[in-house]
């Protein structure tokens, strides 16, 4: 794929903040105000994305773009100068012409994470190899959440299916690459991926704090995800034992989270099993065409879903007498 070079006068989405000094952290501010957060892995023959975002449609939703408007991910990484955390490429074009090639590691079928996958044809995707049904079914985009958003489902290939443990993208000689780790919850196809190099793991939505709540839209499983948040748990702990060093969280959307990372697991954990328990008033909530209930709705960590979400991890948790509703006017 051959671009033009951009003028200094382009608008696109996306602004770039250096995260560690092989890292990029974008973050798009799209039309549906998801502002999910792109990753960008340097690798000595490749470059690593994480997510792509919703694939840069115009804010605010509906306006025409301006002419010097750039929604592809691709022309900002490839033609737009931004700031690589090393100083010799301070204010460089992140990956000039396209001279290194490209893998995409999808934390999860969902529009704000597999859109920008368009400007990517020629590229491997990576995938969740425990859920190629979720992904899969038809019609395209079902399980996406593209429909209720009002965005095209974006066309595209998985290339590999990502099995729990292995590695991704593998360098030539197989070396290379991030720990994949399977961590369904908030949809069946959830991965998390861990940069042993840089001490961080890259967690998709397993787990939000802020503005941001836990969503759980249907499809999701209140008993994968506490599994997956136990999981996480477990090697976050196994990793400061092992290290002394806690290694950094990067959600899918929101802020990062450093040594309140562990704190946010446990937390978002014990407001779940009280809100199997009925120990939580929820407040009414639509979101996505979903009728939901949201919990502990303002504070740092909230979470909402469907009703049948709730009652069904309440029934195969065991947990439980009902929900408490607080009806909004």
């Amino acid at each position: 794929m051959r671009l033009k070079v951009t003028t200094s006068k382009a608008i696109t989405p996306f602004k770039a903040y250096p995260l560690n000094p092989t890292t990029l952290l974008i973050v798009e501010q799209d039309a549906n105000g998801e502002g999910p957060n792109i990753i960008v892995k340097r690798y000595p023959q490749k470059l690593l994305i994480i997510d792509t975002g919703p694939g840069g449609l115009y804010p605010p939703f509906g306006d025409p773009p301006p002419p010097n408007y750039l929604p592809s991910l691709r022309t900002f990484l490839e033609c737009v100068q931004q700031p690589w955390p090393s100083h010799r490429a301070r204010g460089r074009i992140i990956n000039p012409g396209g001279r290194l090639p490209y893998g995409v590691a999808v934390t999860h079928h969902h529009f704000d994470h597999i859109g920008g996958t368009v400007w990517f044809p020629d590229s491997l995707i990576g995938a969740s190899a425990r859920a190629p049904g979720f992904i899969l079914a038809q019609p395209a985009g079902r399980n996406s959440l593209n429909e209720v958003a009002g965005i095209p489902y974006p066309e595209h290939t998985v290339g590999i299916w990502l099995e729990d443990g292995c590695r991704f993208p593998l360098e030539a000689g197989g070396g290379g690459g991030m720990v994949v780790m399977h961590t369904p919850g908030h949809t069946p196809d959830s991965i998390t991926l861990w940069d042993e190099e840089e001490n961080t793991l890259f967690t998709g939505d397993l787990i939000c704090r802020g503005i941001v709540p836990n969503f759980f839209p249907g499809g999701a499983s209140i008993a994968d995800y506490l599994r997956s948040v136990d999981k996480l748990i477990t090697f976050v702990d196994g990793r400061v034992e092992e290290t002394g060093r806690m290694p950094l969280l990067v959600p899918g959307h929101t802020e990062l989270m450093g040594l309140d990372g562990i704190s946010a697991l446990l937390e978002v954990r014990e407001l779940i099993l009280r809100v199997l328990r009925g120990e939580v008033k929820g407040e009414r909530w639509s979101e996505y065409g979903f009728d939901c209930l949201w919990f502990a709705r303002g504070e740092p960590c909230s979470v909402f879903g469907p009703d049948e979400v709730w009652e069904v991890g309440r029934r195969e948790l065991g947990l439980g007498l009902g929900l408490g509703v607080y009806w909004i006017p």
